[in-house]
This record gives structure tokens, sequence and C-alpha cells, in this order.
């Protein structure tokens, strides 16, 4: 089994970019809407002014994808480069993969990996990244977790092509 690349699903990504546009512009609405009620008009407007700035940025980020998709998933004989979510670490050797499964979280599927020595893997990482894959540890979550919501593959699939790749290794 050779090299399997996964790239955005482009429709997909034209799904997110329609419901992120659909999110800046209720937003933006917030913003200037008339409500007569003062503590609900303020509420409003705050509501309005942060939901703008942060779906403005992700409309923007998933723009770009739409425009030029990236390979999110990398799996050969070396190891795994993950860039599946913000808090994807890159590349990962299948000398630090013990295991490879998937959860399932609020009907998401994730493949999950448990490595050997997190502190190496980690060390080269920035420190907000560091902390969002702890926290997910600390709800009890595997500290790598690969998400192909915006691809066209499936979880089951993909784990099969890296438990070929991990076995192989591990001979």
């Amino acid at each position: 089994m050779d090299e399997l690349r996964i790239r955005e699903n482009r429709l997909k990504q034209l799904g997110l970019t329609l419901l992120g546009l659909l999110m800046v512009l209720v937003s933006i609405l917030l913003l200037i809407i008339d409500v007569n009620i003062i503590s609900t008009k303020i509420l409003a407007r705050i509501v309005g002014l942060f939901g703008t700035i942060f779906f403005g940025t992700c409309f923007l980020f998933i723009l770009k994808n739409l425009i030029s998709p990236r390979e999110i998933l990398i799996v050969n004989h070396l190891g795994i480069t993950d860039n599946s979510s913000t808090t994807s670490i890159g590349f990962i050797p299948w000398e630090y993969i013990n295991d490879a499964f998937i959860i399932k979280v609020l009907d998401q599927e994730f493949i999950s990996l448990d490595i050997k020595d997190p502190d190496i893997l980690f060390k080269n990482i920035s420190a907000s990244k560091r902390w969002f894959i702890n926290l997910n540890s600390r709800f009890g979550f595997s500290k790598i977790n690969i998400t192909l919501q915006s691809t066209s593959y499936k979880c089951e699939d993909v784990l099969m092509v890296i438990n070929y790749h991990l076995n192989n290794h591990n001979r």
C-alpha cells in the first residue's frame, strides 16, 4: 500500500463558506438592528461585534481553503502528517504511535492516535496549540485527533491504511 494523500473536498468547503457568510451577515445584522429595550440593544451589539470578528475570521480562512484546498492528511511508510485541524502538530513518525482508533464525539468521528512520548512531539509546537491539546486530554480525549469532516473519506477506510502502515512498521 502506497502513500495516501487526502485533500479537502471543495463541495464541503463551499457549504462551509456559505454557512460562514451567513453567520457573518447575521452578526452584522445584530450590530445594525435597533432594539427598543436598552439592555437587549447593548447585548445585541456586543454579540454582533464579537460574532462579526469571529465568524469573519473563520469565513476568510474557509474561503482561502475553498480557493486552494490543502492536503490535510498524508499517510506513508515514514508516518502521518496531520494538518486536519488548528491543533494538528504536523508530521508524526511511526515510532511515536502506539495505536490508532476511532472515537465519536457528538456524532462526529475522529481518528485518535495513542502516542508514546507526547512531550517530545509537542516541544516544537506553539504554546497555544499545546494548551488546546492539553485541554482536550483533560476532557478524556486523546492528545492527537484527526478529523476528516472536510473530506469525502470515511474514518474507517483511513484507519485501515493507518493500521496497515503501523503494523508494517512494528514488525
